[in-house]
């Protein structure tokens, strides 16, 4: 839909300006709106589709669920063992922050980390922190 939409709206734009007219110079700029809400709107998240798969009363027990999600959202920049440091990620098996300092890091995000308030319940959250724990 995306393509057939732009296919239309160029040749209308060309048209709308040689011709001086405004309202199909307004119907061109429309239509580029509506391309680009739908692909913000359709854009599909994996990660964050896939984190919100998990959940803990899922037959998942809550120590599968941290190292599920942590191997989903954190490995990347942390690395499986939370010793990688990708994108000025820190050694997780050196952190000498409290469980609740942790929540709030993952919670709120910390210089190039994302936050994962809207991403993660507290309950994954938890689990998350519980396993990074682990790690030591």
């Amino acid at each position: 839909v995306k393509i057939a939409c732009i296919a239309i709206v160029i040749p209308l734009a060309i048209v709308a300006f040689k011709k001086s007219n405004k309202v199909l110079a307004l119907l061109s700029f429309l239509i580029l709106v509506y391309i680009y809400g739908i692909s913000e709107t359709k854009s599909p998240n994996f990660k964050k589709e896939h984190a919100n798969g998990f959940n803990i009363g899922s037959g998942i027990d809550a120590s599968e669920l941290g190292k599920n999600i942590f191997d989903t959202e954190c490995a990347n920049c942390h690395g499986s063992d939370g010793k990688l440091g990708l994108s000025g990620a820190k050694d997780l098996t050196q952190s000498t922050l409290s469980h609740d300092e942790k929540i709030t890091v993952l919670s709120s995000g910390k210089n190039t980390m994302k936050a994962y308030k809207d991403v993660l319940s507290i309950e994954q959250m938890e689990a998350v922190v519980n396993y990074i724990e682990q790690l030591k």
